[in-house]
């Protein structure tokens, strides 16, 4: 999403950033190129990363780490581990089929591997923001910082 403009501005304005990155080289690659636009172009110091397309966790862990060291290294950010996303066959059908995997078949891995991301989202807890000020009044002011450097 942060590869467009507006993916940008609603990243900018989010209190966390998460990244989804493929477990391949130009996965790694293209995730490394959003945090280096995220971190210079919206001062980000900290985002989580999910992987997808490993085939084990130890994998993903694996492309998560190189991933870390290399944005900490250059860009002097944090990168920390979220989750991962197994194959599932039961995730392309639901692709297919323009629904989300937790809806089309709520018994799948990985509808089981999103909930547990989404529990660990739930709980963070983000201090004087009790509701959507704080991110509408970030989104807004992303906004239009976008706006006047294509004006």
């Amino acid at each position: 999403a942060a590869r467009s403009d507006t993916g940008a501005a609603w990243a900018a304005a989010a209190a966390e950033i998460v990244v989804v990155v493929q477990a391949a080289p130009d996965g790694v690659t293209d995730a490394y190129a959003v945090v280096k636009r995220l971190s210079r172009g919206a001062a980000r110091r900290r985002f989580h990363v999910v992987v997808t397309g490993a085939a084990e966790e130890e994998q993903a862990r694996a492309v998560c780490a190189t991933l870390c060291a290399t944005a900490e290294r250059f860009l002097s950010v944090r990168v920390a581990w979220l989750g991962w996303l197994p194959p599932d066959a039961d995730m392309a059908t639901a692709l297919k089929l323009r629904q989300a995997v937790a809806c089309a078949f709520p018994a799948s891995r990985s509808a089981g591997e999103i909930g547990s991301i989404a529990d660990m989202l739930i709980g963070w807890s983000y201090p004087g923001e009790d509701d959507l000020n704080g991110f509408v009044h970030r989104l807004r002011e992303m906004s239009r910082a976008a706006a006047s450097e294509n004006a």
